[in-house]
Parts: C-alpha cells; sequence; structure tokens
C-alpha cells in the first residue's frame, strides 16, 4: 500500500472517530433530556452542556426552557387544588370537635348508639385525632348494656394499628380477647401494656396496679397459678401504699389472690 493511500485511510479514521464522538455526545444529551423533568436532572444536563458545540446547546437549552415552563404550570395546578382540598377539608371539620364532645357526653349517660352514630361520622370525616376516635368507638361498643366485643375488638385494632405503642390501645385489645377467651393472645397483648406501662410510670402508678392484676387474671385462667399469685402480690402491694385506710378495688384484689393461694396449695398437696 501507497504512503498517500495510508494517509488517506488514517485521516478517514480520524474524522469518523471525530463524527462519531459528535454523534454519541448528541444522544447522551437528548437521552438525559427525555429521561427526566426533575430540577436536579436539568442542572446536570446545563453544566454538561458547557463542553459541547453552541448550536447542540442552544436547541439542548429551548427543550430545558420548554420543561421548566411545563413543571410551573403542573406546581400552579396542583398548589391550587391542594387549596382547594384544604379549603373543603376546614369546612367539613368545622363542627368535629363539637361532636366528639357530644360523643363523650353520649357514652358517660350511657347512650351508645349515639356515641357510635358520632364517631362513626368523625371517623368519616378523618379531621385528626383519628385513632382516638377509633378507641371511643371501641369504648362505645365494650360497654354498651349488649356489648359488641367483636366490633369493640376491630375499633381498637385500627386505633392501634394508626398510633402503634399507645398503652391503652393495646390494654383494650387484650382485655377484649381475654373477654373472648382468647387468653394467649389476651396475655400478649396486656404483657405489652406493662412494659410499656413499666418504662414511662412510677413505680407505684395506679395503671400498672392495674396491669398486674389483669395478668393475673389471665395467668389464673390460664391454670399458671405462680405467676398469677406473682402479679396478683404485685398489685396488691402497690395499691396497699396508695390507699393505706383501705379501698374496694384492694379489698377485691385481696380477695382474688387469696384464692389464688388457696387453689395452688390444694393443688401442691
Amino acid at each position: 500500500m501507497t504512503t498517500k493511500k495510508k494517509k488517506r485511510l488514517s485521516t478517514f479514521a480520524i474524522w469518523a472517530s471525530i463524527l462519531g464522538f459528535v454523534v454519541g455526545v448528541i444522544a447522551l444529551v437528548v437521552a438525559i433530556i427525555l429521561s427526566s423533568s426533575s430540577a436536579k436532572q436539568i442542572d446536570k444536563v446545563n453544566t454538561k452542556l458547557v463542553n459541547y458545540d453552541p448550536l447542540t446547546r442552544d436547541k439542548v437549552l429551548q427543550e430545558k426552557e420548554k420543561m421548566l415552563v411545563d413543571q410551573g404550570t403542573l406546581l400552579a395546578e396542583k398548589e391550587k387544588k391542594i387549596k382547594e382540598l384544604k379549603k373543603a377539608l376546614d369546612e367539613s371539620c368545622a363542627s368535629t370537635e363539637q361532636e366528639r364532645q357530644e360523643a363523650q357526653a353520649e357514652i358517660a349517660k350511657g347512650n351508645m348508639g349515639r356515641a357510635r352514630e358520632l364517631f362513626d361520622r368523625s371517623i368519616a370525616r378523618k379531621c385528626g385525632f383519628l385513632a382516638e376516635d377509633y378507641y371511643q368507638l371501641g369504648n362505645a361498643y365494650f360497654v354498651d348494656k349488649k356489648p359488641d366485643y367483636r366490633a369493640a375488638l376491630a375499633a381498637y385494632r385500627e386505633a392501634d394499628r394508626l398510633s402503634p405503642g399507645n398503652a391503652e390501645y393495646l390494654n383494650m385489645i387484650g382485655l377484649v380477647y381475654r373477654v373472648l377467651g382468647q387468653y394467649g393472645q389476651a396475655k400478649d397483648y396486656l404483657e405489652k401494656t406493662l412494659a410499656i406501662r413499666e418504662k414511662v410510670l412510677a413505680a407505684d402508678h395506679p395503671d400498672l396496679a392495674t396491669s398486674y392484676n389483669n395478668l393475673c387474671t389471665i395467668y389464673y385462667a390460664m391454670g399458671q397459678l405462680d405467676q398469677a399469685r406473682d402479679y396478683g402480690q404485685r398489685a396488691v402491694a402497690i395499691l396497699a401504699k396508695l390507699f393505706p385506710n383501705g379501698h374496694p378495688n384492694l379489698d377485691i384484689m385481696r380477695q382474688n389472690l387469696a384464692g389464688i393461694e388457696a387453689r395452688a396449695g390444694k393443688k401442691k398437696k
């Protein structure tokens, strides 16, 4: 091969490489633009354009400006929709707090049907305190003259789902399971309640005595008398300290504890 031919082939290879690089750069820029319209990616495109030829840069910048305009339009429409929804929500929730207070008053009067109606209305509006609404709805089912324990359980569990780790919600779930005779599940929830209360309450708080007593009754029902006696003794110790002159609940707990000890004694014989 002659020297001239070699030079021509070499020149052709160089130009082909340059053309391939330019085509690759343009393809990269277009791919970046088409991939996303986020502000962060637009900034990246803008940075990369600094090293490219003016014609390509101008074209891409025009596309970028169009995307920014489209984004601005979408954001404006979104803000408008949010304001409309907020206004509708505020108008819907205006009377909710009053209805909650009315529902609480109905529970105190024993009018559980009316209380449930008001809490259902508040829940449907989703106007804050939703977990507490479900909890109170559960109470309206639980303490009714004709309790609906399944409905109460569903309401309490929903309250716990919306606000996990609330000792009051967990405690009521445990108590419903106890009433339903599902002692294993009752024990699990009442132990969770106790664990939370032991962390946040004073050692002689009456709610701790309540938790100890609840677990005492569960273990007694399960025939685990040693555990029942242990929790019963803890409950009695707290109430005896809080009410040195006596209290009806303390008398009941002492009677229950005496019954547990008597049964445990018979079992050993």
